[in-house]
C-alpha cells in the first residue's frame, strides 16, 4: 500500500510541476511575443507618419521643366518624355531599394508585358529615383538588368526612362505629385508608399494607381483616357465613355450614369430609324394632297 501510494504521490506532484512549467512558459511566450508586437505595430506606425499618397493631386499639373539625367547621362527636361503629345507612366523609386521599390518594378514589368499598347510608341515609362545621392551610372545598370528579363527588349530601350536628379529638383516633383517620403536611420532606407502616375499629354496628373500589382487593362484605359483619345483603338475610346476609374477598388469600372446615358440615345437612334419610313411616306401623302 506504501509503494502504491509513494507513486501515486510523485505522478501527482509531476503533473503539477509540469503544469506549473508550461503555465510559466506560456506566461514568458505572451510577454516575450505579444508584448513586442504591439510595440513593433507602434514603432513601424511612427516610422510611417509624413509617409504617402495625396490622391486629391490628381488633375494637377507638373513642372515640366524639371531637368533630370537620364541613364545615359542626359541632362533633359521632364516634358521632353511627353513625345508626340503620349503621356507617361511615372514611378517614384531608388534603385538601392531592398523591397518595396523592386515589387513595384516587378509588378510594372509583368503588366507592361501583357499591355497591348507599346512603350516608346504609345507612352513612355518614366522611373526617377527619389534618391539624390544615386547616379545615371546606378540607374544604367538598373535598367540593363529589366531590359535582360523582359521579352520585347527594343520596346524597353526607346520606351523606358531610369532618371536622376538633384535634390531641389526632386522635392519639387514629389511635392507637386503629392508623394510623401523620408529617410529612415534605423533601417538605413526610405520609407514610401508605391503608385504609379499617369500623366497626360498635357503634363497633368490624369490617374493615380496604388499598389504594387497592376491591371494590364487598367493601365490601358488610364493611358488613353491621359491621351485625349490619341493612343489605343477606337473601341479602346468607345469603351472610356462607358468606364471610370474607382480609386477604392483601383480599377476602371462600369459607370452606370453613361451607359443610361448611351442606351437612352442608342433607343432614340433606333426609334428614329423605325419611324422615318413613316414621317417620309406621311410628309409625301400631304404634299401630294
Amino acid at each position: 500500500m506504501k509503494t502504491k501510494y509513494f507513486f501515486k504521490k510523485s505522478f501527482l506532484e509531476l503533473i503539477s510541476k509540469t503544469l506549473l512549467i508550461l503555465l510559466f512558459n506560456s506566461s514568458a511566450f505572451a510577454y516575450d511575443t505579444v508584448n513586442p508586437t504591439k510595440y513593433d505595430i507602434e514603432k513601424e506606425t511612427k516610422k510611417m507618419e509624413g509617409v504617402g499618397i495625396d490622391l486629391a493631386k490628381k488633375g494637377e499639373s507638373l513642372n515640366l521643366n524639371l531637368n533630370f539625367i537620364n541613364e545615359a547621362g542626359e541632362s533633359k527636361p521632364l516634358g521632353s518624355y511627353l513625345k508626340q503629345g503620349n503621356p507617361i507612366l511615372l514611378s517614384m523609386v531608388y534603385y538601392e531599394c531592398p523591397s518595396l521599390c523592386g515589387l513595384h518594378m516587378n509588378g510594372m514589368t509583368a503588366a507592361l508585358k501583357d499591355l497591348e499598347l507599346k512603350a516608346g510608341e504609345d507612352f513612355q515609362w518614366v522611373t526617377v529615383s527619389m534618391d539624390s545621392k544615386e547616379d545615371y551610372q546606378l540607374a544604367a545598370d538598373k535598367k540593363e538588368s529589366y531590359v535582360k528579363a523582359f521579352p520585347k527588349k527594343d520596346e524597353a530601350r526607346q520606351g523606358w526612362n531610369f532618371l536622376v536628379g538633384s535634390e531641389a529638383h526632386i522635392k519639387e516633383l514629389t511635392d507637386q505629385l503629392g508623394f510623401s517620403f523620408k529617410w529612415d536611420n534605423e533601417s538605413e532606407q526610405f520609407a514610401h508608399s508605391s503608385a504609379v502616375y499617369v500623366i497626360s499629354n498635357q503634363g497633368q496628373i490624369s490617374q493615380i494607381i496604388s499598389g504594387v500589382e497592376f491591371d494590364p487593362k487598367t493601365l490601358k484605359l488610364a493611358l488613353v483616357e491621359a491621351s485625349e483619345g490619341k493612343v489605343g483603338s477606337f473601341i479602346d475610346r468607345a469603351m472610356m465613355m462607358c468606364f471610370e476609374f474607382n480609386p477604392k477598388k483601383n480599377k476602371y469600372t462600369i459607370y452606370a450614369y453613361n451607359v443610361m446615358k448611351i442606351g437612352a440615345l442608342l433607343t432614340l437612334f433606333l426609334l428614329g430609324v423605325f419611324l422615318l419610313p413613316s414621317w417620309i411616306k406621311g410628309f409625301r401623302s400631304k404634299s401630294v394632297n
